[in-house]
C-alpha cells in the first residue's frame, strides 16, 4: 500500500516512508530521505500517511513515527 499510494507522492520531495514493525496493531515507520528532518513531518504522517494507512489496513490502530530527525524541535 505505501510503494503504491504514499511514496510515489513523497518521492517528489525526494522522501520515502518504510514500515518498520507492527505489533498489536501499531504501525511504526520510518521517513527516510528529504522526509527526514523536514518540518512538515508532522502534518505528512498525521495527515496524510495515518489516513491513508488506516483506510486501506484497519487493523492498523495507529501509526507511530520513529524517525529520528537531524535536530531537535527546539532547534527549528
Amino acid at each position: 500500500m505505501l510503494d503504491d499510494n504514499v511514496n510515489p507522492a513523497i518521492a517528489a520531495h525526494r522522501g520515502r516512508v518504510v514500515v518498520v514493525d507492527l505489533i498489536d496493531g501499531r504501525a511504526s515507520i520510518r521517513l527516510e530521505g528529504g522526509c527526514q528532518g523536514c518540518s512538515l513531518a508532522e502534518v505528512t504522517v498525521r495527515q496524510g500517511i495515518e489516513r491513508l494507512v488506516r483506510a486501506h489496513c484497519p487493523e492498523v490502530i495507529a501509526v507511530i513515527d520513529i524517525t529520528e530527525p537531524f535536530y531537535t524541535p527546539d532547534k527549528r
